[in-house]
């Protein structure tokens, strides 16, 4: 597991900030652009959502959990 370095937790949350912050990023582009607003049916949204309930639920966890406090050491 990345050989347990304590900077793992924060790279990990940083890594599923970015990813989040990419999808909405990406969905302000397109709504740029008609043609492509025209064929959305909904993915971007369904993107976004799904990328905003995996940042809500692992960055408490690598945050609070003890089981990461204490594996990720060295």
């Amino acid at each position: 597991m990345y050989k347990k370095k304590s900077a793992f937790p924060r790279l990990m949350i940083g890594y599923i900030l970015f990813s989040l912050l990419a999808s909405v990023l990406d969905y302000v582009l397109v709504n740029q652009v008609e043609i492509l607003v025209e064929e959305d049916n909904g993915q971007f949204i369904r993107e976004i959502v799904r990328a905003c309930l995996y940042a809500c639920i692992w960055i408490p966890y690598f945050i609070r959990s003890k089981r990461v406090r204490n594996t990720f050491v060295n």
